[in-house]
């Protein structure tokens, strides 16, 4: 399985970093262009496009990947189902466009949501395309895809904003990204939709994809619930601020995580009838997983400052707040975000759904008890519910693969306690370097070059093994790329 596993994370990570690489440059230039009003409308407009997104394919997606065996008639039913909930939510979201925008107390939020209406019909198309992909491992024909249809969005929300079109640039963004994505990954799928087969068939994923449903929906309010709550009573500006924040320090993370995620979840299907091997693959995973995100949230949470002004300009440096408290936030989320991808391949969307029910009220009550404090506040009560979360939601894996609350510890304890070093003498550095009086550069070199060195020194100290392996991948990769170029 690491082989297979090695070669899938190779495509789907180069993917995943050239879309990240592409989407953090377009923020950056961006934010320089466009109002933190104009990120906090677009804020409201996505966590509403995320509402629909959980009912597009009711789960079904994943069942996909996940199924041992599937027939042509079962197929047939997916896509026609899906195209149905993305027609139904499409003239949802027009008939509601109204009534958020006046829930939300945001006018302009009612034309934006109506420009966006035909994400939910198009995204529909490209679902089971993508699910058999992903369930063949085609990595690299969705890293080809996905590259694609960022550079294209970027391309137009780059331009749409040079002209002047403000919020509407971000739409341009979503729209042209949704559309591209779902065209080429109907052209690129061997499968095509044939005669034979209902809705009435998807009948057996129903137990499946419903617990999975069931979570999606709470992990929707989880990860939605801050920009409704800060929006509607700190206003679109505060919600900028907030948003870009979370971009800066969790989107990029987030993305990094869902690569594995995403490789994880059909390569430990396959392994459902031996839990040993995914045990001792998944714990080597999440020792890599720290020994990545660790260090860069300890830097980013030094260097927050010159950081956010040197990349966004001095009229964001309210995000810097939120990202003192989003930085642990990201390493807890990179270690607590593939639970979902081995309860599914096991086959237990019964336990994601349970802990979605335990856990949500907590989070989301986070951010309504964070709201006095401003947006500060609501990042820093976010901060310590994550770090309540995640030792039910690890304990819960650890138990369905059969190992124990000790080799969890044993796999990541070492880097992050070596990254807690890295945090203190980098923004001691930090601090040093700005009361020195020097500009932004040296205020981001010498935390970054103590922060560097700290870590390395650290890894071969403690004997941390993870940059020997990373670097073997990566070498395979490499190997892998110059074959089939």
């Amino acid at each position: 399985m690491s082989v297979s596993v090695s070669s899938a994370a190779g495509w789907a990570g180069a993917s995943q970093a050239g879309r990240t690489a592409l989407q953090f440059a377009t923020t950056v230039i961006l934010a320089r262009l466009l109002a933190p009003g104009d990120y906090g409308l677009m804020a409201m407009a996505l966590a509403i496009a995320a509402l629909g997104a959980v009912f597009r394919d009711l789960g079904t997606g994943t069942a996909i990947i996940q199924r041992t065996g599937l027939d042509d008639r079962l197929i047939n039913g997916i896509f026609r189902l899906n195209l149905a909930l993305g027609l139904a939510l499409s003239i949802l979201c027009i008939a509601g466009a109204g009534p958020f925008a006046q829930l939300l107390g945001e006018p302009r939020l009612a034309a934006v949501l109506v420009l966006m209406s035909p994400i939910f019909l198009v995204s529909s198309v490209g679902v089971v395309p993508q699910a058999l992909l992903e369930r063949e491992s085609r990595f690299k024909d969705l890293a080809g895809i996905e590259l694609a249809a960022a550079a294209l969005a970027a391309s137009v929300a780059v331009a749409a904003a040079a002209l002047g079109l403000g919020l509407y640039a971000l739409v341009a963004q979503t729209l042209t990204t949704i559309t591209a994505s779902s065209v080429l990954l109907f052209l690129r799928s061997r499968w095509r939709p044939r005669r034979g087969g209902s809705i009435s068939d998807v009948r057996p994923l129903l137990t499946f994809s419903s617990n999975l449903f069931t979570f999606n929906s709470l992990n929707y309010v989880h990860r939605n619930a801050d920009a409704f709550l800060v929006g509607r009573f700190l206003g679109a500006v505060d919600l900028g601020f907030y948003s870009v924040g979370y971009k800066v320090v969790l989107f990029p993370l987030q993305n990094f995580t869902f690569v594995l995620a995403r490789v994880l979840l059909p390569a430990y299907s396959r392994q459902q009838s031996n839990p040993a091997e995914v045990s001792r693959h998944y714990l080597h995973s999440l020792g890599s997983i720290t020994f990545i995100s660790a260090p860069l949230m300890a830097l980013i949470w030094a260097v927050r400052e010159p950081f956010v002004e040197a990349l966004l300009g001095p009229q964001w440096l309210r995000a810097a707040g939120v990202i003192a408290w989003l930085a642990p936030v990201g390493l807890l989320q990179s270690m607590v975000s593939t639970s979902g991808s081995v309860l599914s391949a096991f086959g237990r969307t019964d336990l994601l759904r349970n802990l979605g029910l335990a856990g949500v009220p907590m989070l989301v009550g986070s951010f309504a008890v964070g709201l006095p404090w401003g947006i500060e506040g609501v990042a820093a009560a976010y901060c310590a519910a994550n770090l309540l979360w995640a030792y039910p939601v690890l304990s819960t894996v650890m138990r369905v693969i059969g190992t124990h609350h000790h080799a969890f510890l044993r796999a990541v304890w070492r880097p992050i306690a070596v990254a807690l070093v890295v945090a203190a003498s980098a923004r001691l550095a930090t601090t040093v370097v700005a009361g020195s009086g020097f500009g932004l550069a040296p205020q981001l070199a010498a935390p970054a070059v103590v922060g560097m060195s700290v870590y390395i020194l650290g890894c071969r100290l403690l004997r941390i093994g993870h940059l020997v392996s990373m670097s073997d991948m990566a070498l395979r990769f490499a190997q892998q790329l110059r074959k089939s170029s």
